[in-house]
């Protein structure tokens, strides 16, 4: 369930004990995740697992504090996003013409949903009056579930997003 855990964690942390643990063991483990090309965002991903951990074992009082909040993570840099020109979105659709999948690359390029938001999209969402797609939910594959419905949490508004349609 926590593949950061038995890849990251483990082979470097994993011969010490709770009471020897100290935020430089940590930090250097930040930097050789670093060394070795692993992202930001990775190691983020891996202070956040053992932090979390660590908090439980201050909770059942295995330890006094937890070295994690003695530790800074790396910030991972927001990715800058980009998108097609109109020249690049009509070579997109002339290949997409002769493809099977034609209707789910138009859809995917004219609302900008995610591909589980598509492929978990109902007839019921659609409103051809008024031209939206209703994005409430994702379809989603894990190899020990299978697909899976994702439903968003209730603080999560479903999204409308203009059909393609209305061009």
């Amino acid at each position: 369930r926590f593949p950061a855990v038995h890849r990251y964690l483990v082979p470097t942390l994993g011969t010490l004990t709770l009471a020897t643990l100290r935020p430089d063991h940590v930090q250097a483990l930040y930097a050789d995740m670093l060394a070795r090309g692993l992202s930001a965002r990775t190691v983020l991903h891996a202070h956040r697992v053992l932090r979390e951990a660590l908090g439980h074992a201050v909770k059942w009082r295995l330890i006094s504090w937890n070295v994690c909040d003695a530790v800074d993570p790396p910030r991972p840099q927001r990715k800058q996003m980009t998108s097609m020109d109109n020249g690049e979105a009509n070579r997109f659709l002339a290949v997409a013409e002769a493809s099977q999948l034609k209707d789910v690359f138009i859809v995917a390029l004219y609302t900008g949903m995610r591909r589980s938001e598509i492929l978990a999209l109902k007839w019921t969402e659609v409103d051809l009056e008024r031209c939206t797609l209703s994005v409430v939910a994702g379809l989603h594959r894990r190899r020990a579930r299978g697909a899976f419905y994702y439903q968003p949490r209730p603080h999560e508004a479903a999204a409308k997003c203009p059909s393609p349609m209305k061009w």
